[in-house]
């Protein structure tokens, strides 16, 4: 019974990372061939329509202001219910993580 319930967690967790590899990839695509602004929102909000696990898609500049955004359409947004100051060590890291592994990050 114990091997049966390694195997199923060992299972679980590779359709985790399998997801979230796509969902990387995802987020990669809205930055290639250099969209205009109004390409990359309506691709985010699509994608944000396709992912309900996705709740913020941020496209960022290179010192790291926001250049556009969308939220998710199926809740509230996030940054209306937390002061965004109090996230702003949150943005460094998932921004510089990303840039590390070359590219989406995950956090605000």
């Amino acid at each position: 019974m114990l091997e049966s319930g390694e195997r199923d967690a060992a299972e679980a967790t590779g359709d985790l990372r399998a997801a979230f590899m796509r969902n990387v990839q995802s987020l990669q695509a809205l930055q290639a061939n250099d969209p205009t602004p109004s390409q990359w929102h309506g691709d985010a909000a699509s994608l944000l329509r396709e992912h309900r696990e996705l709740m913020r898609v941020e496209w960022r500049d290179a010192d790291l202001r926001v250049h556009s955004f969308v939220d998710t359409p199926f809740r509230a947004p996030v940054v209306d219910r937390v002061r965004r100051s109090n996230q702003q060590s949150e943005v460094l890291l998932a921004c510089s993580t990303a840039r590390r592994a070359r590219g989406a990050g995950g956090g605000s």
